[in-house]
């Protein structure tokens, strides 16, 4: 992303006031990125776990609870993060061990904030006060022998100026996880849980949002939200063909996706309740849409057992020995070829290189689904064809594919089939052509004239000069895109 000037600090150089929060491309850790005021998305000190510990008789808890049972305890480290300390209480009066709640803590003390929670309950605790990372904790068993946790990722806040960082960590606390789909997938939470991880995370970007929008007052904001992009993935049931695809379970599914929205615009209506329509334009829009994928497909294993990529026992890729690798991402993918000179290890030479290449682009294109003969790839270019699509760039692959919607790429190295039913239920990356991976665009409020049709589909890359026409400056000259027609100046 540092061969093109973001909006925001185009606009800096103009003179005007800037925030970018959580926003694609914006990082404390780039200055040349940045806005004025930047928030990063969080920066992760720890992966979520689930854990079952035993309990055992509590010893040296300063001010202990009052408990029916005798008090236990339990503890757990956090790799490379901190120790942390359970007790387990027990608050029924009925002569009968009912266990039914924990204090958490880093020490085995009890003091009035320590965080305590029942089963079902979330609590949040304070991992490193350095830098003030925490994590989200939900009590899911307890009985006398032993308790079942779920704690989400140790995440911290970044941003700059290094003042509105400590006042963010003061205020809001710690970045919140959003939904974790890791978690979902292996049982770790169910899809009430992965909800209440997706309502924090967007209630707290959006309350932070809201917040430097009112007390700094910039000219020209950006913020992200992640509700729809992290609810399609687990819960965009809507083809037969998906594992999950039963008759009894779409209008679940399709409740879970609605409670999703209604988490949206609770963290819209947060965002937006200091802003004047009058003096002020607002503009939502959406990075890409979003349709059903039924089946993965390895594509690093259709490398390996063609004879193009080798890995060793651990599945790691043997880089002098291999020809060549894919990299995903949804229905797209990019595959590198290990040409000499080229590449840091490259032995490819460039007379075997276009062979390798013409070889590995018909074998994609011929790559069928076994059960239906239908093809899985709608494109598979070469190198030099990314221009018609605008992704000749120096990093882009020796091959660019997509696939058709409903086969979702996966890059994991070490799969011994090719084809999988996928886990994923939404995804992206397909044709930005294909109705479904079109994005929603909204504009209202100063400058932005009624109109009584939707205006006519345009680029994701048309915003950018499209909002430098609104504030009164030039894009910068990185920006590729044109004016949306009816955003266009009188």
């Amino acid at each position: 992303m540092d061969n093109a000037e973001p909006l925001w600090v185009t606009a800096s150089k103009a003179g005007l006031v800037t925030a970018a929060l959580f926003f694609p491309g914006a990082s404390p850790n780039h200055p040349t990125q940045s806005a004025d005021y930047t928030v990063g998305y969080g920066k992760r000190d720890a992966y979520s776990r689930q854990e079952t510990l035993d309990l055992n008789p509590a010893v040296g808890w300063d001010n202990p609870p009052p408990s029916y049972s005798p008090l236990l305890e339990a503890e757990y480290q956090i790799p490379k993060v901190n120790r942390v300390y359970f007790l387990a209480v027990d608050h029924t009066d009925d002569s009968l061990a009912n266990y039914d709640s924990i204090y958490l803590g880093l020490e085995k003390a009890i003091a009035p904030d320590t965080p305590e929670a029942k089963i079902g309950e979330w609590a949040s605790l304070l991992l490193l006060s350095d830098v003030s990372a925490g994590a989200d904790f939900i009590l899911q068993e307890l009985s006398a022998e032993a308790l079942t946790f779920y704690h989400s990722g140790v995440y911290h806040t970044s941003a700059s100026p290094r003042a509105m960082l400590e006042k963010i960590n003061e205020r809001f606390g710690c970045y919140r996880q959003g939904g974790d789909s890791y978690a979902l997938e292996h049982g770790w939470i169910n899809e009430a849980q992965f909800l209440a991880m997706v309502q924090r995370n967007a209630l707290w970007m959006a309350e932070v949002s809201a917040w430097v929008y009112g007390n700094y007052q910039p000219d020209l904001i950006f913020t992200w939200q992640e509700v729809f992009d992290s609810a399609g993935h687990v819960f965009y049931l809507r083809d037969p063909r998906q594992i999950r695809y039963e008759t009894s379970s779409v209008d679940l599914y399709r409740d879970y996706y609605q409670q999703a929205a209604h988490i949206a615009d609770q963290a819209l209506k947060t965002i937006l309740a200091g802003t004047d329509l009058s003096n002020a334009t607002v503009i939502l829009a959406s990075d890409h849409g979003m349709t059903p994928v039924h089946t993965n497909v390895y594509v690093n294993t259709v490398l390996e057992h063609n004879g193009y990529l080798v890995l060793d026992e651990r599945n790691y890729v043997v880089v002098e020995e291999s020809k060549a690798l894919a990299f995903t991402s949804g229905g797209a993918m990019h595959i590198y070829i290990n040409l000499v000179d080229h590449e840091r290890d490259g032995f490819v030479s460039p007379e075997e290189y276009p062979i390798i290449k013409g070889q590995i682009v018909d074998l994609f294109l011929s790559l069928q689904d076994p059960e239906t003969g239908e093809d899985i790839f709608q494109t598979v270019l070469p190198g030099e064809g990314l221009g018609a699509l605008g992704l000749d760039h120096p990093n882009s692959g020796d091959i660019f594919a997509q696939a058709y919607p409903g086969f979702n790429l996966d890059g994991w190295r070490g799969k011994d089939d090719v084809f999988s039913p996928s886990t994923l239920l939404g995804q992206h990356g397909f044709d930005s052509q294909h109705p479904d991976m079109w994005g929603i665009f909204i504009a209202a409020g100063y400058g932005v004239h009624q109109f009584e049709q939707d205006i006519q589909p345009f680029n994701l890359i048309d915003i950018a000069p499209s909002v430098a026409e609104l504030i009164g400056i030039p894009p910068s000259a990185t920006s590729d895109g044109v004016v949306i027609p009816e955003l266009a100046g009188d």
